[in-house]
């Protein structure tokens, strides 16, 4: 009696076709196929953003060059480069004499 019961727990196994092989095995293929072309996608889309941005910088850049490369013909000019000299510098041309012009202090009328 017990073989009988043995048998039949034995007959109640899982059977499994080749059929579900190739399922899972599509299955499998085609998550990989997905996961490659979205994981693929990000990136494109992440490079671009990057290309964007380096393109702003260039273009900001280059407008930066623009002002500094006028500034740079103005200060070419022999005017400028004098007129520079005698304000910041304080230098005189020879048989000139400085003149120093200092502030009276300020008196507060409040305190007294």
């Amino acid at each position: 009696m017990q073989r009988a019961e043995t048998g039949s727990q034995a007959g109640k196994r899982i059977r499994v076709r080749p059929r579900f092989f190739v399922i899972v095995t599509l299955f499998l293929l085609v998550t990989y196929a997905v996961y490659g072309y979205v994981s693929g996608f990000l990136r494109m889309r992440a490079l671009t953003a990057e290309i964007e941005e380096v393109r702003r910088q260039i273009a900001e850049l280059q407008t930066l060059n623009a002002q500094l490369e006028a500034q740079l013909l103005e200060y070419d000019n022999d005017e400028v480069i004098e007129r520079i000299a005698r304000e910041q510098l304080r230098l005189v041309t020879p048989g000139e004499r400085p003149v120093i012009v200092i502030e009276a202090p300020a008196e507060d009328n409040a305190d007294r």
